[in-house]
């Protein structure tokens, strides 16, 4: 194999990651079919953490390796050095968003491994465990040890990602957990909150009532918004109404987007909820939701604090109050767990929880290798130290919590705008994007779509 591009410095990582969490996050919503759930959250820096300690345990000759770099950290398959860099750069992107717990602002990032015990680690797969990861194999024994460990991660945010019948079969299980939360830096006033209508995606249905926070933001809050440009799956141009909301502490902020325009009662194909482009034409409103998350997406390095500022002059501090209504949601804490069991035979979630196997939307992404195997090949040794050949993923399960109401996010979060009259007013009554932003990196630490606001209330 010959030379072959790096991986991506680690200023461009967030980018190549969020990327990444777009592609994704596309597949899964086709899994799911936008409206049948309350809506859907992905945490793609765990996701992309849990595949990169599969990674490092992989062939770098092998097609293995080779599709997680190019689908996960958009880089070129490369021996040696480019995992050792990529490597550093989760190291310090993990070490820039990780935030030590006050009342306003807590991020942790975790990860573990639980090996079967007739098994060892090989060394080198050891050591850059513990370097990179911060991760110590455990015995693999019971599903209720993962979950004990999965609880104490995200604050008893969620308690459960695997099951005994998963364990037994399984020779290791790799496990990233993310938790995040904090307060408003312009916290809504509970009185404030008042039932307003939410459209739906399904044809024909009725708006919801849904709870809906209320805050007018004046110009000295220095509030930022944007009109983002979008096109549809169909070609048709999309005008993306766009917030950003700061939390405490200066380093993160949640930001929503929604796709401007008149809602129709049916879409030009589909049935569902429609939505009327400036040029007059009718698009489904889940194509124009997904145009949306991918223009915001890809916005966010004009954000980045870090970054070369934003240039292009989508983004800027509004010179009008904005009124803001966000529906209010229960739960989204600590999201991103993902999970990798590897076995040796064919035999072998504003309160919203999203769980989801991402086996078949990675594959669609051209990450089939690892699920099949015969290349990862340097993680485990047995009892006499021979190296274990026959690994490969049987299953990659992630479960995302997200809370979002008065006071702040827990974990994940959304929101959304709309521009008109004299002030500027952002009502999110129709399905929208959010996410958690690092603003240093413009990493999205999570990201997600609502759909169904009423459902976030259940159980609380």
């Amino acid at each position: 194999m010959g030379s072959s591009p790096s991986t991506p410095a680690s200023g461009d990582l967030a980018v190549a990651i969020n990327a990444f969490g777009n592609s994704l996050f596309d597949k899964v919503v086709a899994e799911a079919k936008p409206g049948a759930s309350a809506g859907i959250f992905l945490s793609p820096y765990g996701i992309a953490q849990a595949l990169a300690m599969v990674l490092n345990g992989v062939d770098p000759g092998g097609d293995s390796y080779q599709q997680l770099q190019e689908v996960v950290f958009g880089a070129g398959a490369g021996p040696g050095p480019a995992l050792d860099a990529l490597n550093t750069q989760l190291k310090q992107l993990s070490t820039a968003l990780v935030k030590e717990p006050t009342d306003d602002l807590t991020v942790s990032d975790a990860n573990s491994a639980w090996l079967h015990q007739k098994y060892g680690l090989q060394a080198p797969y050891a050591r850059a465990l513990q370097s990179a990861f911060g991760a110590q194999a455990a015995p693999l024994t019971t599903a209720a040890a993962i979950n004990a460990w999965v609880s104490e991660a995200t604050r008893g945010k969620i308690t459960g990602i695997v099951d005994d019948g998963a364990v037994s079969q399984a020779i290791l299980i790799l496990v990233n957990a993310v938790y995040f939360k904090a307060l408003w830096q312009y916290q809504f006033k509970k009185a404030s909150t008042f039932p307003a209508d939410f459209h739906l995606l399904q044809h024909g249905a009725a708006p919801l009532q849904a709870a809906t926070m209320f805050q007018v933001f004046k110009p000295d809050s220095r509030i930022q918004t944007a009109v983002l440009p979008a096109t549809a799956a169909g070609g048709a141009a999309l005008e993306c109404h766009a917030v950003r909301l700061p939390y405490r502490g200066g380093e993160y902020y949640a930001v929503a987007a929604m796709p401007g325009g008149e809602l129709s009662g049916a879409a030009a194909e589909g049935g569902g909820l429609g939505l009327v482009t400036p040029g007059g034409a009718t698009v489904p409103y889940a194509q124009a939701l997904a145009a949306c998350r991918q223009a915001l997406l890809s916005s966010l390095p004009q954000l980045s604090s870090g970054g070369s500022g934003n240039a292009s002059g989508l983004w800027q501090v509004s010179p009008k109050d904005v009124k803001l209504f966000l529906p209010r949601q229960g739960t989204l804490p600590p999201a991103g767990r993902p999970l990798l069991p590897l076995v040796a035979s064919p035999a072998a979630g504003f309160e919203v929880e999203f769980f989801a196997s991402l086996n078949q939307s990675l594959q669609d992404l051209g990450v089939t290798k690892p699920f099949a195997g015969g290349d990862i090949t340097l993680i485990a040794a047995d009892s006499q130290g021979n190296a274990v050949g026959d690994l490969f993923v049987s299953d990659v399960l992630h479960k995302v919590y997200a809370k979002v109401d008065e006071s702040g996010t827990e974990a994940a979060a959304v929101t959304a705008i709309v521009a008109c009259g004299p002030e500027l007013e952002l009502r999110f009554d129709r399905p929208f994007a959010f996410a958690v932003v690092h603003g240093p990196t413009g990493l999205a630490l999570f990201c997600g779509e609502v759909h169904k606001p009423e459902e976030f209330s259940k159980g609380l």
